[in-house]
């Protein structure tokens, strides 16, 4: 049997190469960088100038981040030239919206003084037709056609018979007679609209017209009610809700011109303007504390005590109070309508 020592003498005992001298083997064509290291390491008297080395890798190194850098350069110099288009952009739009902005409140205080003007134009303007119609009357129920030809001719004898109202010759005047606009429909007959010449008898047909609670004409109810405008209407219409509610409550209203709601509740007059916050009150109404008293909105106006009629500046009748006669007016300006002065004091 061999012996172990034997075999470990057999084993080859010559030093392991290198890393270094296993690379010095490669040709210099193969490994070009190594070649210097090689010799360097082959030959240890061989000399190293690290100056030069340093210097070598410095350009190298220098060569390609100069190539990098300039072409981050030109990236920046785009990206500059875009920032400053923009900051100039900006400039400009800042500029333009504050002269806009400018313009806008100026625009702004304008409009609302225009609109202040047009409430004002609007209400006069509503004002003149409402006088123009407050000699008008609108009937409601009679049936299309059973006035002919001559609508004037006929209502004038129609009206004082349909109230048995006492005029001279049985008729009264009117100036104006038609139905309303638009074309008739089966079963609604369109309203009549009359002016008559003479505002004591359109005061005393409405006032026949209140006493009589239902009043029929061939076989129709009609109704007589003041003509107003258009607006005013709407206006009206928007208290249908609470004036339903105070009729089906057994409560007395009335209407006021243009649109004004008064009704009276426990010895309490209350008047308003909004038909939300009457509609408000009228649903509370057997709920009201005893105390209560009416919202901001509303108008609460108390019985009148006294009443005086003045007429261009004179008193001319007088109610529950006692006045001079004469002139109780004596100004330097007076209020004037249609160029005619009110009162009779310096004013001619």
């Amino acid at each position: 049997m061999p012996n172990k020592k034997d075999k470990t003498e057999n084993v080859d005992k010559r030093p392991l190469k290198s890393n270094l001298q296993l690379r010095s083997q490669v040709s210099p064509e193969a490994n070009p960088e190594a070649n210097d290291g090689n010799m360097a390491e082959a030959n240890p008297s061989f000399p190293i100038d690290y100056d030069i080395l340093t210097a070598k890798i410095t350009d190298v190194v220098g060569a390609i981040v100069e190539g990098k850098m300039d072409v981050i350069n030109n990236k920046l110099d785009v990206v500059q030239a875009t920032l400053d288009g923009n900051t100039r952009r900006l400039d400009e739009a800042e500029t333009r919206i504050s002269k806009v902005e400018d313009i806008i409140a100026d625009m702004e205080t304008r409009l609302t003084r225009v609109e202040s003007k047009i409430c004002t134009f609007t209400n006069r303007l509503d004002d003149q037709e409402a006088r123009s119609r407050r000699d008008n009357l609108r009937i409601f129920g009679v049936k299309e056609g059973v006035e002919g030809a001559n609508a004037i001719a006929y209502f004038e004898k129609w009206l004082p018979s349909l109230l048995n109202m006492k005029t001279k010759n049985g008729r009264i005047r009117l100036d104006r007679c038609h139905r309303s606009l638009g074309e008739p429909i089966s079963g609604s007959p369109r309203a009549v609209i009359m002016k008559l010449h003479y505002p004591t008898d359109k005061r005393e047909v409405l006032a026949l017209s209140g006493k009589n609670k239902q009043i029929f004409f061939d076989g129709a109810l009609i109704t007589i009610r003041q003509d107003v405008p258009q607006n005013v209407r709407q206006q009206r219409r928007n208290f249908n809700e609470a004036c339903q509610l105070l009729i089906t409550k057994g409560i007395r209203f009335r209407m006021l011109f243009p649109a004004t709601l008064r009704f009276t509740y426990e010895n309490r007059r209350f008047s308003f303007d909004s038909a939300e916050e009457a509609l408000k009150v009228v649903s509370a109404i057997g709920a009201l504390p005893p105390g209560y008293t009416a919202m901001t909105s509303d108008v609460v106006r108390t019985e009148k005590c006294s009443r005086m009629a003045t007429k261009r500046g004179k008193v001319v009748r007088t109610e529950g109070i006692k006045l001079p006669e004469g002139n109780i007016a004596d100004t330097e300006d007076s209020y004037k309508y249609l160029g005619i002065p009110q009162a009779n004091g310096k004013c001619k």
